[in-house]
């Protein structure tokens, strides 16, 4: 989470409550990996099972026939357990396809709201989607990035600060592995994305390297790999630089 927990004890409540609220609701799920929070850390857009949307309370919001995205607002940035009941964010966003992996990114210069994601396409794979979000808070319908996707897997982009790089997951020729981590950049937000490039063997190896997330000044990059020498299945990696080119 941006807002990171203050302690142990912190943990250990947030443990707790997930219990709880699975105990109540055996449909209950929290995707950590899939919570992704605005950089004033008072939104956060997250996905779900459609079942999820047959909850007492909630509006008719299952748009989609797989994963759809919703999103939950709080008052308070310091408060990690202040999170509203999540909202649908509507068709412009859902489809009946797989909608997977979302990121928002707010132009600094312009306060424009663009949501990116990754949606399944029956021709290709996943591919990656934006939606811009409107004065009235509604999201435009999605358009396809086409200069970050490809016939291959593309998915979970993480777009730095000033919207000039972005880091996503694929499978595309030039992969190192089953899944590898590629990066691209524009000049400025005006401009369309140019041709991901392989991060290369110093972080990508044969095994799956994926689900990046850029930290909020741009030096630190997770990600999940099945890499040999973790605990499990999928470990967290981080990989550092001093500065931003």
């Amino acid at each position: 989470m941006s807002e990171a927990l203050k302690d142990h004890r912190d943990v250990d409540e947030l443990l707790t409550r997930i219990s709880r609220l699975k105990t109540a609701d055996k449909n209950f799920d929290i995707k950590m990996e899939e919570l992704i929070e605005n950089v004033d850390h008072h939104v956060a857009v997250f996905l779900e099972p459609p079942d999820d949307a047959l909850d007492e309370g909630r509006p008719e919001d299952g748009v989609g026939v797989a994963d759809h995205a919703d999103v939950a607002f709080r008052q308070d940035a310091g408060d990690n357990f202040g999170w509203e009941r999540p909202v649908n964010l509507g068709k412009g966003v859902n489809s009946p396809r797989l909608d997977a992996d979302p990121t928002i990114f707010v132009d600094p210069n312009t306060g424009v709201v663009t949501l990116y994601f990754a949606r399944l396409n029956t021709r290709t794979d996943f591919d990656i989607y934006t939606s811009t979000r409107g004065a009235d808070g509604t999201f435009a319908p999605a358009v396809l990035v086409p200069e970050l996707s490809s016939p291959y897997r593309d998915t979970h982009p993480t777009i730095r600060r000033d919207g000039l790089e972005i880091f996503l997951s694929s499978n595309r020729p030039g992969s190192l592995g089953l899944i590898d981590l590629w990066v691209s950049t524009r000049p400025t937000t005006n401009d369309k994305w140019s041709t991901p490039v392989n991060l290369g063997g110093t972080i990508n190896t044969a095994s799956q390297d994926r689900a990046p997330y850029l930290s909020d000044d741009g030096l630190t990059l997770l990600f999940t790999s099945d890499r040999s020498g973790g605990f499990g299945d999928n470990d967290f990696y981080m990989v550092t630089r001093k500065i931003v080119h």
